[in-house]
């Protein structure tokens, strides 16, 4: 975040037809005490909501996000700082469907909605001071909030007679943060660079809460909370690294972490040595690798279904232990030209403790204990990036492509075959070009492909007749998790600007275009039945192709 101008104000307003924003920033006291204020809001949904209720019957999809940053800084001497920093953004995603009207011939209405929304909140304060000029800290205090929430909420009507049916289910999850920690910077010579320093977390996590409420037309009436319980944790780290100059061609970077994780009296221990090392043959030539050994206390519980991705961060406890990896990684960067770099790399990666869902269970079932719900395995991911990057000249922008792999093995789940994580990506190709044909027009461009995301889909559903019951169930047979793979993500995006010098600030007028070629990228999948009882994949998407223009004002 920016620190605030101590001597006078300046600000930049952008007007859009998808979002808007504004920056500003001054002196609260002059060359003492400044502040930095920025927020954004996209509003694409209300703009759209009205033609989809049209076309689709009064069926829409919405999605927006808004974000704000605010900061004030106060300096005490050239020795002393203070800063105060906060951030509150928000993301939702919302579906709703069903009709407001009413019937003629008494048939009942149903309405429905789907929402999928999350959020952070984080303050920080902060000091900085300046021992000498060998020496200066960072002391710091933080609070931070992350929610995530997804649900859905089902109503039937009789015209006439008010709702009939009624019913809501609501999962939720969160982690609540105090922490501390106190970072140093000490240069005891030309070819030092010394950091070291502590931190302390205090964590209060709430893995899982259901809510399930109905009504019904026949008095049933059910409200109630599942899973209800936080698990609270406190988190130990100590650091230090040095980054080492050793001769003209040859730099070093040499740290240890160390931590502790005390959850529910369970004690948790990690020492975490990591180096990189970086080898300048020649001018235009030099190689890099790096080796480092980690410990996490947190997991991402990742969903393999064909909806919606519901991942969620859930800690470790008594029964489940932390993470562990390792990783190895080489790599090269060779100037071609003026400007003209090419960088390849490689890397390996191996980890243990990593937990999934059991086969036939997801954040939705009926159990409370999530802690029930997942298996421990391992895992590897490796792969391969080259990159061809200009950053000098009137033409800008770069070309990567990352071949990759990221495979799971457990026990239990896929009869103990290994398999792929859902967010594995095969491919992954980014091209980002900008150019500059003088001061007042800029253009740009971005096109990204990469491979779908695994999910697991059933190759066979067979009829089970449950004796002395006349119910008959079909039941799902898969062949093994993440066996199938979601259609691939890829879009362009283009853009230029009109710049333009005014007496108080610069104008800019910005034209672009989201999705160029309006390809249709999944969002989510769901297995329908069509009117010939053959089972087919439906795809959902959000966006397709979006113009839009921005006016904006820099002063």
């Amino acid at each position: 975040m920016k620190e605030g101008n101590e001597k006078e104000f300046h600000g930049n307003i952008s007007l859009g037809l998808i979002s808007s924003k504004f920056h500003l920033e001054g002196p609260i006291v002059k060359e003492r005490t400044a502040f930095s204020i920025s927020a954004r809001r996209t509003y694409l949904d209300m703009l759209t909501t009205p033609i989809q209720k049209i076309i689709n019957k009064g069926d829409y999809t919405g999605y927006y996000f808004y974000d704000m940053n605010v900061k004030v800084n106060h300096r005490f001497s050239d020795r002393s700082r203070l800063f105060l920093s906060s951030y509150l953004g928000k993301d939702n995603l919302y579906s709703r469907s069903g009709s407001d009207g009413s019937s003629q011939d008494g048939r009942r209405i149903a309405k429905g909605e789907e929402g999928l929304d999350w959020g952070n909140v984080t303050t920080a304060l902060r000091w900085n001071y300046l021992f000498n000029n060998k020496l200066f800290s960072n002391s710091t205090i933080t609070y931070s909030r992350y929610n995530f929430k997804v649900g859905n909420e089902n109503r039937v009507n009789l015209p006439g007679k008010g709702t009939s049916s009624f019913d809501k289910y609501e999962f939720g999850s969160g982690i609540n943060d105090w922490a501390y920690k106190i970072d140093f910077d000490y240069f005891p010579s030309p070819d030092h660079a010394v950091k070291f320093g502590a931190n302390y977390i205090y964590h209060s996590f709430r893995p899982g809460v259901k809510t399930y409420q109905t009504d019904n037309e026949d008095s049933t009436s059910i409200d109630k909370v599942f899973g209800d319980k936080n698990i609270n944790a406190s988190d130990f780290s100590v650091y230090a690294e040095d980054d080492i100059t050793l001769g003209a061609s040859l730099k070093a970077n040499v740290g240890l972490h160390a931590s502790a994780f005390n959850v529910q009296n369970t004690f948790y221990t990690s020492l975490e040595p990591r180096l990189s090392v970086n080898y300048m043959a020649r001018r235009d030539l030099s190689f890099k690798a790096s080796y480092s050994r980690m410990k996490q206390y947190i997991h991402l519980l990742t969903s393999s279904s064909l909806s919606l991705p519901t991942d969620l961060w859930v800690p470790v406890t008594k029964k489940i232990r932390p993470m562990t990896a390792e990783q190895v990684a080489v790599g090269a960067v060779y100037r071609l030209a003026d400007g003209l770099d090419l960088t390849v790399e490689g890397f390996y990666k191996k980890m243990n403790n990593l937990i999934e869902y059991k086969e036939g269970t997801s954040f939705f079932g009926a159990s409370d204990d999530w802690e029930d719900k997942v298996e421990s395995g391992k895992g590897w991911a490796y792969g391969s990036e080259v990159m061809i990057s200009k950053e000098i000249g009137k033409t800008t922008g770069w070309i990567g492509y990352t071949l990759s792999w990221a495979d799971r093995q457990f026990e239990n789940i896929s009869f103990g075959n290994k398999f792929p994580a859902r967010y594995d990506s095969r491919h992954y190709i980014t091209i980002v070009l900008s150019h500059k044909f003088n001061d007042k027009v800029d253009i740009g461009s971005n096109w990204c492909y990469r491979t779908g995301n695994a999910v697991t889909l059933s190759t066979q559903q067979i009829n089970a007749d449950i004796p002395f019951a006349d119910n008959r169930f079909i039941i799902d047979y898969f062949d093994g998790r993440n066996n199938y793979r979601m259609p691939s993500y890829h879009r362009l995006d283009f853009g230029i600007n009109f710049h333009k010098q005014k007496r108080k600030g610069v104008r800019t007028w910005n034209f672009s275009i989201y999705n160029l070629y309006s390809r249709q990228n999944p969002l989510s999948l769901s297995l329908e039945t069509n009117n010939n009882g053959e089972h087919v994949l439906k795809q959902s998407s959000l966006f397709s192709i979006i113009p839009s223009f921005t006016y904006s004002f820099k002063f």
